[in-house]
């Protein structure tokens, strides 16, 4: 019998698929938080900007600003992980599909471009660069140093264009922790 083939996706399997998928949005998610912290440094950016900004962006400033950001991002990583696990659950053939290594890179870098695309880039557009422009000359990061706004201004649309590497990095490596999981299941549900 061919792996896979004659699965039926049990009711229990669908909640360990959104369970691992959990971990998996949540572990891509803290990857990606060490690129966009060597990041910064290679942007000669203060270390945090980027959380700084969303958490200014809702609201808040200096310390709580750069924690909130880290927070929402952790869970927007996990949930996002969650809703891109729905297809395997749902669909058998999808589930098959991520016993293969390379579909399920394929299917972490389609992932990752979906969240770039839908995600980033309109909340970049439509909540980040409007609250820079509020911000006036800068604003302060979480040590308290004043932050030019021109900065990072200058540089907004390279970084959201880069960005798109840190998200299909999130896919794959979701996809790889999701997909072995749905693999090592796929055996289990064959004996």
């Amino acid at each position: 019998m061919e792996l896979g083939k004659d699965v039926s996706i049990p009711k229990l399997e669908r909640v360990k698929i959104f369970g691992i998928a959990a971990v998996g949005g949540f572990i891509a998610t803290l990857a990606i938080v060490g690129l966009i912290l060597v990041s910064e440094t290679v942007l000669t950016f203060p270390r945090g900007l980027f959380y700084t900004v969303i958490g200014n962006a809702l609201g808040a400033s200096g310390t709580d600003a750069t924690n909130i950001g880290f927070y929402l991002h952790l869970l927007a990583g996990t949930l996002i992980g969650i809703v891109a696990a729905s297809p395997i659950a749902a669909i058998k053939r999808i589930y098959v599909f991520m016993g293969c290594v390379e579909k399920r890179l394929l299917y972490g870098t389609i992932t990752g471009f979906l969240v770039w695309i839908f995600f980033f880039v309109p909340i970049s557009y439509a909540e980040v660069a409007p609250t820079m422009e509020k911000l006036g000359d800068g604003f302060l990061d979480a040590s308290g140093k004043l932050i030019k706004t021109k900065e990072i201004s200058d540089k907004f649309s390279t970084i959201v264009i880069s960005a798109l590497g840190f998200h299909i990095q999130y896919g794959l490596i979701y996809a790889v922790i999701t997909g072995s999981f749905v693999s090592k299941r796929m055996k289990v549900l064959n004996k």
